[in-house]
């Protein structure tokens, strides 16, 4: 049965940034999402241009590879592109490439997904059940603080040894299976391994006969916290990756702009399947990308 794709993407700055660090786009089969650093110097750094130069790079060249065979070759290519746009504008510091990067593509009969750095994976199926991966860094080295391995590095084999000394290039992920309102948890460790050329990278897939939606979202997916406010008590605490994600995508809007229609609902209004009128709010900021395979 003949196929219609709908793509979109948004990023959303969050209560803690002085600008939005995140970076999105969507095109015919794609999105792309980037996290620039902010625990490196954020706005000092412009992070948030970096994370423009390697969404935007990794969109000029896409369409040109099959991410399933030539992930290597693309990154370096997307990387080498980030740093000819770096190079016109010489009062921007160079660590502005520090900054993560997703990408979903539909190929033939699948969703193909790839990460470097953290964030988060979610697809749909068609019964309405998720798959749900979060790839989190955990603390090692000799900082004993856990930091994402950024693209940026690899082009510099001592940017990779500080990295290793200092962080460990521990990962933990986190898969959540089946609906929303409980899915089963498995967690499992590892560690990059820079032996392999594209070690350091996350890859994987949903085929389309099983999966009907894919989405990309940066770890400020995870920053959302609550208010809680009473006549004797006033405080905040963390809410839950799962509730985030199951409030994100409530209302099942499928039209072109979906995602930022969504963002529109959820981010801005105080109504009822909202953020706010939820009482939540990102502390980080959020960038979403996703595909939609509808049946025609």
């Amino acid at each position: 049965m003949p196929r219609k794709l709908i793509t979109d993407a948004f990023f959303q700055q969050g209560s803690s940034h002085e600008v939005c660090e995140d970076y999105a786009v969507s095109g015919p089969n794609f999105a792309i999402v980037s996290d620039g650093c902010s625990n490196g110097g954020g706005p000092s750094i412009s992070s948030d241009w970096g994370a423009r130069f390697l969404c935007k790079s990794a969109e000029e060249f896409i369409e040109t590879v099959d991410l399933r065979s030539s992930t290597y070759m693309f990154l370096t290519t997307v990387l080498v592109n980030s740093n000819l746009l770096l190079r016109n504008f010489k009062k921007l510091d160079p660590r502005c490439l520090t900054a993560t990067l997703i990408i979903v593509q539909q190929i033939e009969e699948s969703f193909e997904w790839l990460l470097v750095g953290d964030g988060v994976i979610a697809a749909q199926r068609h019964d309405g059940t998720w798959t749900i991966k979060h790839f989190e860094f955990l603390p090692g080295g000799a900082s004993g603080r856990a930091a994402p391995f950024y693209l940026s590095y690899t082009g510099d084999h001592n940017d990779v040894r500080l990295y290793l000394d200092q962080f460990g290039g521990h990962v933990q992920v986190d898969t959540y299976n089946g609906p929303l309102s409980n899915p089963t948890k498995t967690s499992t460790t590892g560690t990059l391994d820079f032996t392999d050329p594209e070690g350091w990278t996350f890859k994987g897939s949903f085929p389309l006969s099983e999966y009907k939606a894919c989405y990309i979202l940066s770890d400020g997916i995870t920053s959302f916290m609550k208010k809680i406010q009473s006549e004797t008590d006033k405080r905040v605490e963390p809410v839950n990756l799962i509730s985030a994600i199951e409030m994100m995508f409530r209302i099942p809007l499928i039209r072109p702009g979906f995602l930022n229609a969504r963002r529109n609902w959820a981010f801005k209004q105080n109504r009822p399947d909202t953020f706010q009128r939820a009482g939540w709010y990102n502390y980080d900021d959020v960038s979403v990308g996703g595909i939609h395979c509808v049946e025609n």
